[in-house]
């Protein structure tokens, strides 16, 4: 299993190349989308089918009471 978003594009491109079928990899919004865009890029690049899925939570989801770090 990959770390993170970057990591998670080049193994659905490693799985597409190998298994002859679309690549897919989930990430969220934000700095998420902006990792795979290498990987999107060389993807498109080397005609290797690739699906790549972002969202976000709704905002009524976010936790509003989050741990605060105590002032320095």
């Amino acid at each position: 299993m990959p770390h993170g978003a970057r990591g998670e594009i080049f193994a659905a491109e490693g799985y597409a190349k190998a298994a002859g079928r679309v690549g897919v990899c989930i990430a969220t919004s934000g700095p998420g989308d902006t990792n795979l865009v290498t990987g999107l890029a060389d993807g498109m690049m080397d005609s290797i089918p690739l699906v790549a899925i972002t969202g976000q939570v709704p905002q009524n989801a976010f936790q509003r009471s989050a741990p605060r770090s105590p002032a320095a």
